[in-house]
Formats: C-alpha cells, sequence, structure tokens
C-alpha cells in the first residue's frame, strides 16, 4: 500500500520522494575514495553512521515540486563545487588571499539558490536541520522561490566565505556540519557549511553592518567571497567538539 503525504510545496497528496536538502553532489565530493563520508552529531544519543548520498528527507517534496529546486541546485553547485576558480579570482594582501572577486556571479541565481536549501532545511523533520525554522518567513520564501521573475526584498541577503587551505594540512577544510541559526549584532543569520563555502543567509528586515553589507550578494557587482583561515576559526573548535560528542554517543551505545 503506498503511503501518501502532503507535499510542503504543493500540498497535494502523494508519494513523496527522497529530496535533498544539501544537493547530493555536495556530499560526493566528500567521498574518501569508495567509502562514504561519516555523518556526525553533536546531538546527545545520535550515532555516528555512514551517509552515501548526503542528507536527505523523505517527506517534503513530490517528485514534480522537486524539479522546481533544479536549475537553482545547478548554478549553486556549478559555482560552488565546479568552476569556482572560472568564476571567482583570488585578491592578495601582503602575499596572502584577503578574498575573492567576481564580475560574472549571478547574485540573484545564487541568492535563490541559498534560500532554497534555507525553506527545505526549515520544512524538513530531519535532526541535522533541527535549527533550522523559518517561522513566518517560511510561506514567503516558497513563494519567491516558485517566481523567479520577481525581484528578492532586502529582508533576504547572504555574505559567503571559503576556507583558505595555506597551513590546514589535516584540518577538515571541506566537512558539512549542521547549519545553525546565529545573531550578527542582533541581525538574525543561519550558517550553513557547504564544503570549502559557509554561507550566512540572512532572514531580517535589519540590514547587514558594515562592513559585511558591502559584501552582500544583494550590495552588487563585483562580487566578493571573504577568505578565512580554518586553523584560527572557532568553526574548528565546533568541528571538534561534534566530533568528541559524536565519539561519546558511540562508546556509550557500544558499552551498553
Amino acid at each position: 500500500m503506498v503511503n501518501l503525504q502532503s507535499c510542503r510545496s504543493c500540498n497535494s497528496r502523494s508519494s513523496l520522494i527522497k529530496a535533498h536538502i544539501i544537493p547530493e553532489a555536495f556530499f560526493r565530493r566528500l567521498r574518501d575514495h569508495d567509502r562514504p563520508p561519516l555523518l556526525v552529531s553533536g546531538r546527545a544519543g545520535q550515532m555516528p553512521r555512514r551517509s552515501p548520498i548526503g542528507v536527505y528527507d523523505k517527506g517534503i517534496l513530490c517528485s514534480g515540486c522537486e524539479k522546481q529546486f533544479l536549475s537553482m541546485d545547478s548554478y549553486g553547485t556549478d559555482v560552488i563545487l565546479n568552476r569556482f576558480q572560472k568564476y571567482f579570482s583570488p585578491i592578495h594582501i601582503d602575499g596572502k588571499i584577503a578574498a575573492l572577486r567576481s564580475d560574472t556571479l549571478d547574485a540573484n541565481m545564487m541568492l535563490r539558490f541559498l534560500l532554497s536549501l534555507l525553506w527545505r532545511a526549515s520544512v524538513s523533520s530531519h535532526p541535522f536541520y533541527a535549527q533550522v525554522l523559518l517561522g513566518p518567513y517560511e510561506d514567503e520564501t516558497l513563494e519567491l522561490l516558485k517566481q523567479p521573475g520577481i525581484s528578492i526584498p532586502s529582508a533576504f541577503d547572504a555574505v559567503l566565505s571559503r576556507w583558505d587551505e595555506a597551513g590546514a594540512d589535516h584540518l577538515p577544510s571541506r566537512g558539512i556540519l549542521n547549519p545553525y541559526r546565529e545573531r550578527w549584532d542582533g541581525v538574525n543569520t543561519y550558517r550553513f557549511y557547504l564544503g570549502e563555502i559557509v554561507a550566512y543567509i540572512k532572514v531580517d528586515k535589519r540590514p547587514f553592518d558594515k562592513p559585511f553589507s558591502m559584501l552582500s550578494l544583494q550590495h552588487g557587482a563585483p562580487f566578493h567571497v571573504i577568505s578565512r583561515s580554518l586553523a584560527t576559526s572557532n568553526d574548528l573548535l565546533a568541528i571538534r567538539k561534534t566530533v568528541q560528542i559524536s565519539a561519546g554517543n558511540k562508546l556509550a551505545f557500544t558499552s551498553a
């Protein structure tokens, strides 16, 4: 017997599919030869497990509605994974990469890609996305995604950073942590890890403060990606903490 559920996009009752929130390509990039990536969690009681095709949810989209995200996913994957160096060139200060610049990025399409991740994460029941909740912005975000011809309101914006791998030997600069909500001087923002790229997606009527307002996708060309050192970042501490908690979960399970 087919189990019909309501699609979160069109509300029709249908047999829903295994829908990815972050596209599968980002997880395939993490494969260690033939070994699938390990999904670890900082949530108490959750075991680490192999995740061959990444994190997906079988309770959010029908096959027809899933297709509406294809063009956005394709563009985001092309820019971030496949041809980043074609879109961006480094800006050096004192011999180090301070940022990367692009004059050809389609900022509207990139922002739509990021908002599509945000919406799918918000409606997902998967624990990996538990800290993403759009609340009153959820319906508005979906309507924006369904209408590619309309302008994106200023309440939605994003800043991008990229890990500088110089001196980062053996550090997990391509990992994907679970996204979470944070505040930048009171401005509501969601942090998404996309391998070497980290996206800070604003959902707030207040603008980013400077200098981030000058670097955001809504600001206009040229577009910049901030270069960050993983070795000296708080993110490395978060990665280590997550791995420690996950290892503790595994030990508690195997010792029980």
